[in-house]
């Protein structure tokens, strides 16, 4: 009992020290407050978080933050994520998914005319899920951006 109370403990720590961290930072090419619609034709693993099929907003809101809100009941969350700079702006918006077998996990979003993505830190459940389907290299998904949400 004490170690779920602790366990808990420190994941909201974690997130505590997240949230500050991405709203302390700030960014020279991080499109930051950006915010875009993807509709997600399958069920999702976002974190420990298992999100189901529909309409999502992102919100970048910060270099290492974003929040994915869907239109079913208990399907929000956050997403811890670094971003990639490439050489060149985005041609299209889309977001990426790893999937092992019928597990789909989001992985990068990236925005039209962005030169930087972000990627999502790889989830414990994740991990656990590619040892157990002993794939090293995830079939990669990608799913396009609806035009920004106003």
């Amino acid at each position: 009992m004490t170690h779920v109370f602790i366990s808990k403990l420190r994941s909201s720590l974690l997130l505590c020290a997240l949230a500050t961290g991405a709203l302390v930072s700030t960014s020279h090419a991080v499109a930051q407050g950006t915010t875009v619609q993807v509709q997600v034709p399958f069920a999702f693993e976002n974190g420990s978080q298992h999100l189901p099929a529909g309409k999502y907003t992102i919100e970048l809101q910060s270099q290492h933050l974003m929040l994915l809100r869907g239109t079913a009941a208990n399907s929000a969350g956050f997403a811890t994520t670094i971003p990639d700079e490439r050489l060149s702006p985005a041609q299209k918006g889309k977001v990426i998914f790893h999937k092992y077998g019928d597990r789909y996990f989001i992985s990068e979003v990236w925005v039209a005319g962005e030169a930087t993505g972000r990627h999502c830190i790889t989830s414990r459940t994740e991990k656990q899920f590619q040892i157990a389907q002993n794939a090293s290299d995830p079939t990669h998904v990608e799913v396009a951006l609806n035009t920004p949400a106003r």
